[in-house]
């Protein structure tokens, strides 16, 4: 067994709490370190236990990764923090991904590193949705702003403003900073400030 996976397979079963674990960390030492390393009492009682610490001695003093983790966490990710033992593919849309990548780039993180972080922030509840990583308050004001400009452009004229407010409204769209729900508001919301009919 090479250290770095005597070490990960170590550093795995720290995450495990109990009396499995300790089992098991005495058993890998033994299985990595051979004779030399001397457990409290004696070995076959060890190997004889018929509880969790038993069985987690068993596991180490064999080299198998610790209950609940797969044997390829000795291979350790880029990084070298945490052993990237899995793979997940999702298929998006090109115009979602672009956004991802743009925000992960932002951030200085690759956009696996990226991903990782966001899903793990979210499984801790320190992130909150999506909306974080797009800048909502930004686009609002920004379509508010285009909007205003609409109202200016159209002096009066219906048609040319509804051209304006739909091309205005689908440009947005298109960068996924409205959905159908937030167009029909964004009108509503002109309408009442400007009572203008469309």
């Amino acid at each position: 067994m090479k250290e770095s996976q005597f070490k990960t397979y170590l550093a795995a079963a720290d995450t495990i709490s109990g009396d499995y674990a300790i089992g098991y960390q005495h058993g890998l030492r033994r299985h990595y370190h051979g004779d030399s390393f001397q457990v409290p009492g004696s070995i076959d009682a060890w190997r004889a236990l018929d509880d969790d610490r038993g069985e987690g001695f068993r596991d180490g003093e064999s080299g198998h990764p610790p209950r609940g983790f797969h044997g390829n966490i000795g291979n350790l990710n880029a990084a070298g923090d945490l052993p990237a033992d899995s793979q997940l593919q999702v298929r998006v849309n090109s115009q979602i991904k672009a956004r991802w990548v743009k925000q992960s780039q932002m951030e200085g993180l690759k956009l696996s590193q990226w991903v990782n972080k966001t899903l793990d922030d979210a499984c801790e509840g320190r992130g909150t949705d999506m909306a974080t990583a797009i800048d909502y308050a930004g686009a609002w004001q920004r379509l508010n702003e285009a909007l205003a400009r609409n109202v200016q452009q159209a002096e009066g004229d219906p048609e040319m403003f509804a051209f304006l407010l739909t091309s205005t409204l689908a440009a947005f769209s298109a960068q996924g900073l409205l959905d159908n729900g937030s167009s029909t508001r964004a009108i509503e919301l002109l309408h009442e400030l400007h009572q203008i009919e469309v």
